[in-house]
Parts: C-alpha cells; sequence; structure tokens
C-alpha cells in the first residue's frame, strides 16, 4: 500500500534553536536544505544529512520531524516515533507530532493510542480539518460511528470537502444502515472526481438497500467494466433479480459470481433460494448443503434446508435442521412452531406441545390454534383414558 506520507513545509514548522556560531548556523542550514531535498528521492541520503544536524545541535525540532519523517517513509516505525516523541518533549505543543505519531500507530493498529494522539493534536490544533478526518476513520475502525461521522462533518465545515472525506463518510453511514444519507455522501464524492470502481460499488450497494433496484443495476454494471472478476457485483445483481422475481438472470449472476470467487457462502444460499423458487429442490439442497460447509452458523441456511425437507415429507431431517436454526437464534417463534410440527410428524407429541405453547406465549397465531386444537384435546383425552383404567 502507498504510504500517506504527511510531508508539512518545514519553514512553517516551529523549532527550537538555541545560540549557535556563525558558521555552525551555516552548515546546519545547508544540510537541513540538501536532506529536504533528498527526502523525495533518497531517504537513507537525508537521514544522513538530519542526524549529523541533531549531533551538532540536539534541540532543533526540524532535524528530528524530518529525519521522523524519513524513517517513517522506510517504515522504520520505531525510529520514526523515536524523533516524533522527541519533537513532543522539545515542543509540547507542537501539534503535527502528535498527529505523525498517530498516523504510524494507526499503520501499526494500535488504533487505541492513535485515537489518543489525534485528540491530542486536535486540541492543540482545533481548525486544522485534516486532523478531524483522520481520527474520523480511526474512528469508524474503534466502531465509534457516531464520533466518525461528527469528525468527518467537522472536517467538511472547516473546508476538506474533497472526495475521500465524503466517500469515507458514506462507508460509514452505511455501516450504520443510514442508507439516505451515505447515498449523498457517494454522490458528493463522485462529483467531486472519484469515478472508480470503488465509488460506483457502494453507490451500488446502498442504492440496493434503498430498493432503487434498476439504478443500482446500472452502477454494478460499471463495477463489472472497471473488474470483470469483481464476484460481489455479480452476486448483488443476482440478489437484485432474486427480489425482482427474474430467477433466470438471478440464476445467471450467481453462477457468473460464484466460477469467479468458489468460497462464498451466502452466494450458495441465495443460488440455493433462486433454485428453490424454480421448484428445483435437489440442486437447492445442494446449495444450502455448501453453504453450511462454509458458514455453520448461518441459520437461514438450516430454515430453508428444512423447509425442503418438509416439502419432501423427510421429517426427521427437517426436525433435525429445525434444532439446528433454533440453537442460532433461539427466540424466533415461527421457527419454534414448525419444529412442534416436525415433532409431532414423528410423534413426539410432549415435545411437539411444549413447543406450542412457548410459540403460543410469544404470540405465535399458528400456535395458539395449535394448543387448542392439538395439545388441550390430547390432555383431554388422556385425562379420559386415565380415568378409565
Amino acid at each position: 500500500m502507498k504510504k500517506n506520507i504527511i510531508l508539512i513545509a518545514l519553514f512553517l514548522s516551529v523549532s527550537l534553536v538555541f545560540a549557535q556560531p556563525e558558521g555552525q548556523k551555516k552548515t546546519i542550514h545547508d544540510l537541513m536544505a540538501t536532506g529536504t531535498i533528498d527526502f523525495i528521492q533518497d531517504k537513507e541520503k537525508a537521514i544522513r544529512a538530519f542526524t549529523i544536524v541533531i549531533s551538532m545541535d540536539p534541540n532543533y525540532v526540524k532535524a528530528y520531524y524530518m529525519r521522523g519523517q524519513s524513517y517513517y517513509g522506510l517504515g522504520q516505525y520505531k525510529k520514526a516515533l523515536y524523533d516524533f516523541d522527541k519533537m513532543k518533549e522539545l515542543e509540547p505543543d507542537n501539534d503535527k507530532a502528535y498527529a505523525l505519531t498517530a498516523l504510524i500507530l494507526d499503520e501499526a493498529d494500535d488504533i487505541f493510542n492513535a485515537l489518543q494522539n489525534y485528540s491530542t493534536a486536535i486540541k492543540l490544533n482545533p481548525e486544522n480539518a485534516n486532523y478531524y478526518f483522520s481520527r474520523a476513520k480511526i474512528q469508524h475502525k474503534y466502531k465509534n460511528y457516531w464520533y466518525a461521522i461528527k469528525d468527518y462533518e467537522k472536517s467538511i465545515e472547516l473546508g476538506n470537502k474533497t472526495q475521500d472525506v465524503y466517500y469515507h463518510k458514506g462507508i460509514t453511514e452505511l455501516y450504520i444502515q443510514h442508507y439516505k444519507e451515505a447515498l449523498v455522501s457517494f454522490e458528493a464524492s463522485m462529483e467531486l472526481g472519484k469515478q472508480d470502481k470503488d465509488a460506483y460499488y457502494y453507490r451500488g450497494y446502498t442504492r440496493m438497500f434503498l430498493t432503487n433496484f434498476e439504478d443500482a443495476l446500472e452502477d454494478f454494471d460499471m463495477v463489472i467494466a472497471f473488474d470483470e472478476n469483481y464476484a460481489p457485483a455479480y452476486f448483488h445483481k443476482g440478489f437484485i433479480y432474486l427480489e425482482k422475481k427474474d430467477y433466470k438472470q438471478a440464476l445467471n449472476f450467481y453462477n457468473k459470481g460464484i466460477k469467479i470467487n468458489p468460497q462464498v457462502s451466502r452466494a450458495y444460499h441465495n443460488r440455493g433460494l433462486v433454485y428453490k423458487a424454480l421448484e428445483k429442490n435437489d440442486k437447492a439442497l445442494a446449495d444450502f448443503n455448501i453453504c453450511i460447509k462454509y458458514e455453520p452458523k448461518f441459520p437461514d441456511a438450516y430454515l430453508n434446508r428444512a423447509l425442503i425437507f418438509e416439502k419432501k415429507e423427510e421429517f426427521t431431517k427437517a426436525l433435525n435442521d429445525y434444532d439446528s436454526y433454533l440453537r442460532i437464534v433461539p427466540s424466533n417463534p415461527t421457527v419454534i412452531y414448525a419444529r412442534g410440527r416436525m415433532k409431532l410428524r414423528e410423534g413426539i407429541e410432549i415435545g411437539a406441545c411444549n413447543d406450542f405453547r412457548l410459540a403460543a406465549e410469544m404470540g405465535n397465531k399458528q400456535a395458539i390454534k395449535a394448543v387448542k386444537d392439538i395439545c388441550d384435546q390430547l390432555e383431554s383425552t388422556k385425562k379420559i383414558k386415565e380415568g378409565i383404567e
């Protein structure tokens, strides 16, 4: 991944420069100028120049600042952090030192401390729009989505109206299912020039959830134009056609996506739904089996497989799948009632009535009727038999 090197203009940085002999001052000036030029092409050479400056004047903040960025550019994070810590020691109010530290900690996946350093940088310089943008991305990683959105909004308010800030804001809004807001953000990003595969993919994904199916299909077509082997675009097109009940098209796109990436469990589940709708039950079962193999804790695969087993009058298998579903989602009254029906089919009357009563207590109307028509009748018959005996 290309490193996002922050190079802040050298001469804008505040530094502590103590009295130096005139000749030493000129030497430091020349070394800093040489190192700054070398920073772009030869960071190791730049490091040598900045190190000489530090040996001549251990309190020269600019040298730590530039050497730290050089180390960062070479991926030598510990050495870079040392230099930025030295900046903090020499200039406790230097916001750039905290921002650069946060940048490295973010890449090292130390997001807690990255967040703390960005917050300090913002406290020291609350008008820097880029700091809010950077902290917003950390907030997203930390799953503080609301705080992330606030930081994106503050960054925009301070003038950072770029395609990247709107794009990342849209991603966060998508995570919390604010689809209308996300669509506005993605469209703003695209208007500002983000016209790549990711932009069309996420806008299409958002439009799909807003049931703007035709617009979403156009976006996924653009994704495929950028990358014909991008499987998620085919899967989402398949989902849209499944929702539209155009099963032929749905099957076509699920087949294409699975051919490109055969490891996606939900793709098999959804293709199984297409086969189920087409009454190709054996093919549907095969897909649900693959889905369960890849994702054993995906409840819908058990539920839909159970429905097919029930239709095929394979009641024991259906009962097992309803059990599997309820181990994952224990409080679904519809499935509890369905399991009760299978128990009744298998002659497990007490177990069936226990399920009917439980589902009835949860408000399932079919279960309420079953308790009255079946369980109460069984209880009455049992009491009559006991009386006779």
